[in-house]
């Protein structure tokens, strides 16, 4: 305010000066220095009322444009927020339609796998069915085969029953043999793995386990060099149950073993082949059998995994489809929000426009008012041009002293 003062005293000294010449008017004159010291009073007096005035003005209106630009601030804040929250959505949805795309696509790939391992599936698994099958006739063939001579074997194995203590007593009490039972013992001593002498003979039947090991004889585990060394003595034309028959009833119950024994390796000669064809395709079998239950295993595997797999398709589909329900609306609500926010932004915008003009008024209205109020006391009298004059020189004199920041009129 003081510095108003002195710029307004300046000023009106010069002013004074500056309008002697224009003050032509008698009553002027002799009131001139009284008249100036009033008119400044005057001018002070005006100047703190449209000072007081429109600084309560600008005031008020700077705080409403404050709490209008705070509250579009929050509503902008909150457009952007909901059209963040609009392209999530689409982020979403787009993330969906991926997924959806993702499973497709191994679902495909998954179906081709199940396909491939059902195919090699059926395929090893008709195979083995096929195997098994030939050696179900393989088998049969050979027990077929051997039906001819095991039940011979079996009825000689329990006809040694009827050989007691007193035949063997017998057979040990002869120091000469018949040819009958030597040729016999001497079958016998070769199968037993032992010289076919009758001291040999006398040896093993007296051993009290001489029976048990005929019983117990590996009819299965024959050397062949001993069956064809047994083959000589069986190939005697002595050796048959009706000769035996007249010797004892011992050598005709060896004679009936041995003979089918030589039967029962005959057959099994026989069906050699046919057995190492039964073992070879058995040994198949179990390979395709193990092949068959891994990939059956495996096949189970795919398919949980491909059970799996089409739930999860399932449920990305119904994700897409909810979200593709509603992309409509969302896409209509962003356009909305979107709209809202720009209009937001342009009132923000003209708002804080008029802000920094308040401001820029607050900041220019002790010049303004000075001015103004100058005008109003000491420009009245004077004439347009020289008033033009007198508030550019007021106006320096405010910029000089800062308290105009604008040189252009108030």
């Amino acid at each position: 305010m003081i510095a108003v003062y002195r710029t307004a005293e300046g000023i009106v000294s010069d002013t004074v000066y500056l309008s002697g010449e224009l003050m032509s008017s008698p009553t002027m004159r002799g009131r001139r220095f009284g008249s100036v010291t009033t008119r400044l009073d005057d001018m002070l007096r005006v100047f703190k009322v449209l000072f007081a005035f429109h600084q309560k003005k600008l005031q008020a209106e700077s705080r409403d444009l404050d709490k209008a630009l705070q509250f579009l601030a929050k509503k902008l804040s909150q457009a952007h927020l909901r059209v963040s929250k609009e392209e999530t959505n689409e982020v979403l949805h787009n993330g969906a339609a991926q997924a959806v795309s993702d499973t497709s696509t191994r679902l495909v790939d998954q179906e081709a796998v199940e396909r491939e391992a059902k195919r090699s599936f059926l395929l090893d698994e008709e195979r083995c069915a096929k195997i098994q099958s030939e050696i179900e006739v393989e088998r049969e063939s050979i027990q077929r085969e051997l039906s001819k001579t095991l039940p011979d074997v079996h009825e000689a194995t329990e006809a040694l029953s009827q050989i007691n203590k007193y035949h063997i007593v017998e057979m040990k009490s002869f120091t000469n043999p018949p040819q009958l039972v030597r040729l016999a013992m001497q079958a016998v001593c070769v199968l037993l793995g032992v010289p076919p002498t009758w001291s040999e003979a006398l040896r093993i039947l007296a051993d009290i386990h001489f029976l048990e090991r005929l019983r117990e004889f590996d009819k299965d585990r024959i050397d062949p060099m001993l069956m064809e060394r047994v083959k000589f003595y069986v190939n005697h034309p002595d050796f048959s149950m009706e000769n035996m028959r007249r010797a004892s009833l011992a050598s005709t119950t060896l004679c009936k073993w041995v003979l089918a024994l030589v039967r029962y390796f005959d057959a099994m000669k026989r069906m050699a082949p046919t057995q190492q064809l039964l073992e070879e395709t058995e040994r198949q079998f179990h390979i395709v059998e193990q092949r068959v239950q891994a990939e059956k295993r495996k096949l189970v595997d795919i398919e949980v995994h491909l059970a799996e797999l089409r739930i999860k398709h399932t449920q990305n589909l119904q994700r897409e489809s909810e979200l593709q329900r509603t992309q409509e609306t969302r896409m209509r609500w962003k356009s909305s929000v979107a709209n809202f926010g720009n209009v937001i932004k342009q009132w923000y915008d003209i708002t804080q426009e008029r802000q920094e003009t308040v401001d820029q008024q607050r900041i220019n209205l002790l010049g303004d008012c000075a001015i103004i109020a100058t005008l109003i006391i000491f420009g009245a009298e004077i004439r347009h041009e020289e008033r033009e004059k007198l508030v550019l020189q007021y106006m320096e004199s405010l910029c000089r002293g800062r308290l105009y920041s604008n040189a252009q009129g108030p």
